[in-house]
């Protein structure tokens, strides 16, 4: 099977300004039978010789989803109520979780659990997540399922049977699906699904779902998103476990072109309009002229970089968890996890000229890129941002 053209065609133009990527690959579907092969520890499939809740769309949507859209039709001609209804719905949320991205929930004694949508490790169509709660909703954990909306499973929102077949098990009912055009001429939009197989019901073993083998902090699947080992706390050895470290496939170093790296992968240029020296004693970095440097990821944010670079490869103390891997492994990572955490491309640094101390540098992400003029002095770097594009 070959790898999912959806992704090669944003992922070509995300980087066009930062990157030229000349690779091109024809879009064929996923075949059948492969699809129907595929199989995870944590789940089992149970066939319906029939059901009354057809597969209708993979876009169809979700309960809360469906009352937005009725409120925002019935309003349409009231912009401040249109406003106030979009407000509500785009942060409201219940138990934690944004209620528009709520798939099911249900409660069985004590325990709650919510099926909902999340695209922190799968930035295009999203992943399936449950949260769960033992104490009656007083604390939860969130546990992410390996499956992406649309490769191949889709579960239906409007499902028919009780979530809940014990503390340990729930279901939902299910399609397979399968992306058969990249391109939709007819709605614009990218992607167009077609049915593989209805009447389906999906059941995850919470116990496997919860499972982390080396106590690490990561469960088991999520090891398998970030390509770490499941069985050693501390794949890279570094000293830091995998739960922890910032970047946990291969060992963190420090030195003065990490340090760059680090920091622009931190800040990305975004309001960066003076130049900014960064030391290489980090207590005596500033902004030239005091300008106001932004961080752009949170301790929770997970971003994935594709690079033969050895100094990239090994940066350290970035705000977001970097999974890092050789350019050559993308196409084996698509197959093996369908959709990635977003993906930002940084570009080794690159001389100016022989014997010039400057260096342009690059990074870019879903549809915006900055590009640097760096100098390197005795003492630190100075970052000048030369160029934003925003596509």
């Amino acid at each position: 099977m070959k790898t999912p053209a959806i992704l090669l065609i944003i992922i070509t133009l995300m980087f066009a300004s930062c990157k030229n990527n000349d690779d091109y690959k024809s879009f064929e579907p996923a075949d059948i039978s492969y699809i129907k092969s595929i199989s995870y520890k944590h789940i089992s499939i149970k066939r319906t010789q029939d059901t009354i809740n057809k597969y209708k769309s993979i876009r169809e949507p979700t309960f809360y989803e469906a009352k937005f859209d009725s409120l925002l039709k019935r309003y349409e001609k009231s912009p401040e109520i249109v406003t106030k209804i979009f407000n509500q719905f785009s942060y409201e949320k219940i138990y934690g979780i944004r209620q528009i991205s709520i798939v099911r929930l249900d409660t069985l004694g004590s325990v709650k659990t919510i099926i909902y949508m999340d695209y922190k490790y799968d930035q295009k169509m999203g992943g399936y997540w449950v949260a769960l709660s033992e104490n009656n909703g007083e604390s939860w954990n969130n546990y992410y399922t390996g499956l992406t909306k649309g490769s191949f499973y889709y579960f239906k929102p409007k499902s028919t049977i009780p979530l809940f077949t014990s503390d340990s098990i729930i279901q939902i009912e299910s399609s397979l699906v399968r992306l058969f055009n990249p391109y939709s001429l007819s709605t614009f939009e990218i992607g167009e699904y077609e049915l593989v197989q209805d009447g389906l019901i999906i059941s995850i073993n919470l116990n496997l779902l919860k499972l982390d083998s080396d106590n690490d902090g990561l469960t088991d699947i999520v090891e398998k998103k970030f390509m770490t080992n499941p069985l050693n706390a501390d794949t890279d050895g570094d000293g830091i476990i995998d739960g922890k470290d910032t970047n946990p496939r291969l060992e963190n170093i420090d030195n003065e072109n990490t340090l760059l790296y680090s920091f622009l992968l931190n800040h990305s240029g975004f309001g960066m309009d003076n130049d900014h020296f960064l030391s290489f004693r980090k207590e005596n970095s500033g902004n030239i002229n005091e300008s106001i440097v932004y961080e752009r990821a949170s301790d929770d944010k997970t971003i994935m970089i594709f690079t033969d670079d050895q100094q990239i490869q090994h940066i350290s103390n970035t705000n977001a968890k970097s999974i890092i891997l050789p350019e050559s492994e993308y196409d084996s990572y698509l197959l093996e996890n369908f959709d990635t955490p977003e993906i930002i491309y940084i570009s080794p640094l690159e001389k100016v000229s022989l014997f010039s101390k400057q260096y342009t540098v690059c990074i870019g992400g879903g549809g915006w890129s900055n590009e640097f003029l760096v100098t390197k002095t005795d003492t630190g770097w100075i970052i000048k941002k030369t160029e934003t594009i925003i596509e």
